[in-house]
């Protein structure tokens, strides 16, 4: 069983998971999209923030996070270079991940779910504990993985897509 036939696979993975306590995962499609984008200057970065539901955004100094109600603080003296990002999308159920790369600007990857087209995955929803200690927060951090079978067959977590912090997700 692959993830060719995910019905049949995740028909086999729920009678398990109910004996075995597992979690729930369901299939769905996913359109996975690639691009370098060049985001180091502070007002792209703030431009790119405007757009976003919530995040958070790693600088040498330090992490930073923003959500509705919290902006997020953007001062290049301060906060210095960005080195990676993860942002909970638009609304539309997107799911941008940023990874620093010296001199060129960012690798992007935006997650999408979809209806129809893309490629077969199973999905589940997770909470990770986090430092983080506001009340609009929550103090967690909501992510949707994404498993999907190997070359060998065997089906592994391939992708997460963050969904938010606490009650404040984007869970289209």
């Amino acid at each position: 069983m692959t993830l060719d036939d995910p019905h049949r696979l995740y028909d086999a993975y729920a009678a398990l998971a109910q004996t075995l306590a597992l979690p729930v995962l369901e299939p769905v499609r996913l359109v996975i999209a690639r691009d370098t984008i060049d985001v180091f200057d502070r007002e792209a970065v703030k431009s790119l923030i405007a757009r976003q539901r919530a995040g958070w955004i790693a600088f040498r100094s330090g992490v930073e996070w923003f959500s509705p109600g919290r902006d997020l603080p953007v001062s290049a003296d301060r906060l210095g270079p960005v080195l990676s990002a993860e942002f909970a999308g638009t609304g539309d159920g997107s799911r941008l991940w940023f990874d620093g790369v010296a001199g060129d600007g960012w690798r992007q990857l935006t997650l999408r779910e979809v209806a129809d087209g893309g490629d077969w995955y199973l999905a589940e929803d997770l909470m990770l504990l986090s430092d983080i200690h506001d009340q609009k927060c929550g103090g967690n951090l909501l992510y949707r993985r994404y498993w999907a079978a190997g070359e060998d067959g065997a089906i592994r977590p391939r992708y997460a897509r963050f969904l938010g912090f606490g009650g404040v997700s984007d869970a289209g």
